[in-house]
């Protein structure tokens, strides 16, 4: 508040402030006195000084003070002041049917407006809720002595107005079709579509909802068991993060990457992990937060990691994408971290690493006393364990005499029949029963290792993480490392891992023939120049993401098990040599330097080939590689302007192609008796197409001006257009009965060397017109 304009002088502010801590400020005190307080000598800022401001008259509202002027529908009474106007009257209209604060709040949401409150007060308890009633209701509040005024006030003094139906019959004035309540469409609607509704809903309206009744509870009560990650909002209390944690017991993952922007520190994140921590323990269906999501969270840092693996103990999924401030230190700490697994694991995994290395593979089997590769241990091999230890506890009782020790029973393994040419037990030296023993260990360590091997690449032994992302990060090559040499703890579990925009990654990479790794993504690695990976038959790589690897130039890949390789936008790349015979999609978008030719491509089960914009890709090349493509089902090779010529005799499955763009093409050759869609459009130098097949969908020869012979062939035999028709029905032939029509079309806008005739056929082999 601004100063008294004389010096000297109190404000209104300071006025009122003294009036309300003085102890005569009662009724009584200003109705006797009613004078300013001591010291207050200035005039009004109207300027005259109002007659009522000095003398303490009857002119002088009760509930004067000093510096602050009332309005004038303000009530006097200060029980009712906080009230709005009309909402007493509406509270005592609907008493025992709504509370007191649920009709201001409707009072305050319609505006004030008396008669659309009523309205919706009406409608909420579910008697009539129409206009008339409205109309009516207003008109009652407007004419206390009309006779809806008097049914509405005998309505109120009933002796059980427990509802508003009660209330509405009790209105003599009321039509029959207002009171009946308004339709309800939502017991219609079956619970898939409930389901959709309630899950739109966020946190904060899921709560509201709950309050409303007890089949929206039900719903709610459902839908968070079956929610499975938890997204943290901005601005919530530790206590609030705990609740959440606790309330959503079902929940096995959660995200803080909405409220990144409010964890700057550390302390920060050791607070919420504490709360998530306090959350999970505080459960009662023993779900585990195994899912943590730290993205676009740039305050993480390597000690924000350790907190991390210390607070939670259940992790199999980590994204730290965008975390720049993530390093080595990182990567090392979880590369050691080893999550706790059920009470029964556990209590295996104490004795011995994973327990594999005990003696036991994942599945629980005895696997030190199983041959190598024996999938179950029979009688025979039971009875072959039994005789070595006996043999290991003979050797402390080995006696020199001649007294003869009952014979072993007679044995059926090949093992053991070997082994009936040996010394008796009791009749050898010491040094031969050592060196037996020894022989025998020996070879019980190598079928536990081989079957310990086998396991590891079989199935992920579960002891660390299971997927991790650490994409735009600052984890170079040495951090990856730690992540998969063989003895670190992630090394037998990690599935998945992201390191893409990760610019330290070095300029090799490379993977362990003992890695577990599934999938593997190195997209935009701007440093990386050479991928050197060679590995087992029993490696599950299955997935392999390269794209947009601009300084790469190298692949080399031994991987008997990829499904999907991914090169695109590597500009630089000039040598691909594969050897996956699993491989069924190979995508190598906008590799403008890539010739086939000094590679090698032995992929016998690809499918899918992507070479969009392969620039020095050439005939010699495509060739090169069309042994391996006997299985290939779509092939694009769009905007590959040195390619002269596409002969692929061998791609007997070949279904959809694309030469679009080749501005040097000029023979193609397809013999693939399922090819459904062509596209050669921009061919301008194209002179002759040959198909195997005139089971045509999609034929696009836009702009081939040169075109001048184009011949399909059901069985091969290259009999032209030109001859005879080849379809009239317009099918799409080899198609099941009852299967979906393929759009067919048909382009050859631009074609001019192509006679009216040869057109007129074309058309009616693949439009059947």
């Amino acid at each position: 508040m601004s100063s008294s304009g004389r010096r000297g002088a109190a404000s209104r502010s300071q006025q009122a402030f003294t009036w309300l801590l003085s102890p005569d400020n009662d009724e009584d005190g200003r109705q006797a006195g009613g004078s300013r307080p001591a010291g207050d000598k200035r005039k009004g800022k109207g300027g005259r000084r109002q007659p009522s401001d000095v003398d303490g008259g009857d002119s002088k509202p009760r509930n004067y003070i000093p510096g602050f002027k009332l309005r004038e529908e303000a009530r006097p009474a200060t029980s009712q002041s906080s009230t709005p106007a009309g909402a007493l009257d509406l509270q005592q209209a609907f008493e025992g049917i709504f509370a007191a604060e649920i009709v201001t709040d409707v009072l305050a949401s319609c505006g004030g407006d008396a008669t659309a409150a009523t309205e919706a007060l009406l409608a909420m308890a579910g008697a009539a809720g129409g206009s008339s009633t409205a109309s009516q209701t207003a008109a009652a509040d407007d004419q206390p002595g009309s006779a809806a005024g008097k049914a509405a006030e005998h309505a109120v003094a009933g002796p059980s107005p427990s509802s508003a139906a009660a209330a509405a019959a009790s209105l003599p004035e009321v039509s029959q079709a207002a009171a009946v309540a308004a339709p309800c469409f939502w017991d219609t609607l079956p619970n898939e579509c409930k389901w959709l509704i309630f899950e739109q809903l966020s946190l904060k309206d899921l709560a509201r909802a709950a309050r409303s009744c007890r089949e929206f509870a039900a719903y709610v009560r459902n839908q968070r068991a079956s929610l499975r990650t938890i997204v943290v909002p901005e601005g919530v209390s530790h206590t609030a993060v705990r609740g959440l944690v606790a309330a959503f017991s079902g929940a096995s993952g959660v995200a803080l990457w909405r409220c990144a922007p409010s964890l700057r520190f550390q302390h920060h994140f050791e607070d919420v992990l504490r709360a998530v921590a306090l959350g999970e323990a505080d459960r009662s269906s023993g779900v585990r937060v195994s899912h943590l999501s730290l993205a676009r969270c740039g305050g993480a840092t390597d000690g924000v990691v350790g907190e991390v693996c210390d607070r939670l103990a259940h992790l199999r999924r980590l994204d730290l994408s965008r975390c720049v401030e993530v390093g080595d230190a990182a990567a090392s700490r979880l590369a050691a971290y080893r999550r706790e697994a059920a009470a029964a694991a556990a209590s295996t995994d104490e004795d011995g690493e994973d327990g594999a290395e005990n003696g036991f593979d994942w599945q629980g089997q005895d696997t030190a006393a199983q041959p190598a590769g024996g999938p179950e241990p029979t009688v025979a091999s039971a009875a072959a364990g039994a005789a070595a230890a006996a043999a290991t506890a003979a050797v402390g009782q080995i006696q020199l005499s001649s007294s003869p020790a009952p014979s072993p029973p007679p044995a059926t393994h090949p093992q053991q029949q070997q082994q009936q040419t040996a010394p008796h037990p009791a009749m050898e030296s010491p040094d031969s029963a050592v060196r037996r023993i020894a022989t025998q260990r020996h070879a019980d360590m190598l079928a536990q290792s081989a079957a310990a091997a086998a396991a590891q690449h079989g199935r992920p032994l579960a002891c660390g993480l299971e997927e991790l992302c650490l994409r735009e990060t600052s984890v170079s090559g040495r951090g990856v490392k730690q992540l998969l040499q063989p003895g670190a703890a992630s090394s037998k579990s990690l599935k998945v891992l992201d390191v893409s925009r990760c610019a330290g990654l070095g300029a090799e990479l490379d993977l362990h023939p003992r890695a577990v790794l599934e999938v593997l993504r190195a997209s935009d690695c701007t440093s990386l120049r050479t991928v050197v990976i060679q590995l087992p038959p029993e490696a599950p790589l299955r997935s392999l993401h390269l794209d947009g690897c601009r300084q790469l130039q190298e692949v080399q890949l031994v991987a008997p098990r990829l499904l999907t390789l991914n090169l695109s936008h590597c500009g630089q790349l000039r040598s691909l040599s594969l050897r996956c015979k699993r491989l069924r999609e190979l995508k190598a978008v906008n590799c403008t330097h890539l010739n086939l030719v000094a590679g090698e491509l032995l992929c016998p089960a690809l499918e899918t080939l992507n070479l969009f914009g392969c620039r020095q890709l050439d005939a010699e090349g495509l060739e090169a590689v069309a042994p391996s493509l006997t299985k290939l089902v779509s092939l694009d090779l769009t905007g590959c302007i040195n390619l002269s010529r596409v002969l692929l005799p061998e791609a007997a499955a070949l279904r959809t192609i694309s030469v679009s763009g080749c501005s040097v093409l000029r023979q193609v050759l397809l013999a693939s008796p399922a090819l459904t869609h062509v596209k050669a459009a921009g061919c301008a130098r194209l002179l002759d197409v040959r198909l195997g097949t005139a089971s045509l969908a999609v034929l696009d020869f836009e702009n081939c001006s040169n075109l001048r012979e184009v011949q399909l062939s059901e069985s091969g035999g290259g009999s032209s257009l030109s001859a005879a028709p080849l379809r009239t029905d317009g099918g799409s032939g080899g198609g099941s009965a009852g299967a979906k029509p393929q759009p067919k079309a048909l382009v050859l806008k631009g074609c001019t060397s192509l006679s009216a005739g040869v057109k007129a056929q074309l058309r009616v082999a693949v439009q059947g017109r």
